[in-house]
């Protein structure tokens, strides 16, 4: 059997949603770099960096959904790749290292198996 897995960020949308929100309402690019930097060398984990990406997040969910909704699109071809795939009874699963509740902002509807990370949202901090 067939099994196709997608990313989300970049790949379904045309932004990756953790760098709008870390640029958007959090430490800004400059830090955002620093950290890609210190996964690329080693020194964090993804999951590390990505946590100290959001830990800097300082906006309410209604906020960021906001924005996101105005300034981050899905790819208007996926709707239809959904739609082949189900049409070829082929399995698609979303697998993506961010966050849960923006994956199911964008892509809910589809009904899509969907493994991403868990996301809650304080005003210290994401």
């Amino acid at each position: 059997m067939i099994q196709i897995c997608t990313d989300f960020d970049g790949t379904i949308t045309t932004k990756d949603t953790i760098v709008y929100v870390t640029e958007k309402f959090g430490a800004g690019e400059e830090f955002r770099t620093r950290v890609v930097d210190e996964i690329k060398s080693g020194e964090v984990t993804v999951f590390r960096g990505i946590q100290l990406e959001l830990e800097t997040v300082k906006a309410s969910w209604e906020q960021a959904v906001k924005l996101l909704r105005e300034d981050v699109e899905v790819d208007p071809e996926f709707e239809n790749f959904v739609a082949w795939t189900r049409a070829k009874d082929l399995p698609l699963t979303i697998l993506s290292s961010g966050m849960m509740p923006v994956v199911q902002l964008f892509t809910g509807h589809l009904g899509l198996p969907t493994y991403a990370h868990r996301l809650e949202v304080t005003p210290e901090g994401w």
